[in-house]
């Protein structure tokens, strides 16, 4: 999503940067997530810094215009022109607790502080599960808009980005693959694949932002499975990581590249959205 705003806010001809707390970055190494989002949008100024403040000056400084607050709802030091919140459609409210009983960083009554909610991986659910979870945020977020939006496979890569594929269906249907992956949601990225048609012969999971070694992927390269293995997937976050391994054949491994798609005329809705705030920002 935070790619997405960025590519909106482009095209609306602003000058964005993208401020997070950067889990895992390092000085001179962005972490993975920035790593893809410098993937994904060349000359984005991004800036890792758990000290947020100090981060959105460094932006500032950068020549931004407008700040996207990656991962920000629960910071409050930094005053804010609109507020988005993601809910995902496959666990909406993280067990209905909060962290470490639940997957929730503040009571669900902390929705009313949005201005928009967008909810993601709707695909991924019926149609009456999706209608309850908008009556619901209706309920909960009185007054706040709320969009819906799908992750879309858009095309196949190499691990250094270069294009495979426009088109994932064709690419992977019918073939044995084993997926890999270190993401908060592993079985998002395997419904993923097996949507596109692929028949997953083994699957394996690390934690998410999980640095990798050779060895590993060696190890999982030359692993025996049941069936013989065509290809090994991952996604978009872990490739960024892969590139710079040496001594892996790294051709026998192939990136899901996905894109957000909004339904119907929200994707409309967001962008005027983002123009009605931007134009506020400028007169305040």
């Amino acid at each position: 999503m935070v790619i997405d705003l960025v590519e909106r806010l482009r095209r609306l001809k602003r000058r964005p940067a993208v401020v997070a707390r950067g889990f895992k970055a390092q000085k001179d190494h962005p972490g993975d997530e920035g790593l893809l989002i410098r993937r994904r949008n060349p000359g984005v100024c991004y800036v890792a810094d758990p000290n947020r403040v100090a981060g959105a000056k460094t932006a500032v400084r950068a020549g931004a215009d407008v700040i996207v607050l990656d991962d920000g709802f629960q910071h409050r030091a930094i005053a804010r022109d609109l507020d988005i919140v993601l809910i995902d459609a496959t666990l909406p409210f993280g067990f209905d607790h909060v962290l470490p009983r639940g997957l929730l960083r503040e009571p669900i009554r902390g929705l009313q502080r949005a201005d928009l909610i967008i909810v993601t991986r709707c695909s991924d659910v019926t149609r009456e599960v999706l209608a309850e979870l908008h009556e619901c945020l209706a309920r909960m977020a009185r007054g706040c808009g709320v969009l819906s939006c799908i992750h879309r496979p858009v095309a196949i890569t190499r691990v250094d980005g270069t294009t495979l594929a426009d088109n994932p269906h064709t690419f992977l249907r019918g073939k044995n693959v084993v997926t890999f992956c270190g993401l908060a949601q592993h079985q998002a990225f395997e419904r993923t694949v097996s949507s596109l048609g692929a028949n997953l012969v083994a699957v394996r999971r690390w934690a998410d932002h999980h640095a990798y070694c050779a060895d590993e992927i060696n190890l999982l390269l030359n692993d025996r499975h049941k069936s013989p293995v065509d290809l090994f997937v991952t996604s978009e976050k872990d490739a960024v990581k892969l590139v710079a391994l040496t001594d892996v054949d790294l051709n026998r491994i192939v990136v899901v590249n996905v894109a957000i798609d909004f339904a119907g005329e929200d994707g409309t809705i967001l962008d005027e959205l983002l123009e009605r705030t931007l134009r506020r920002g400028e007169t305040s």
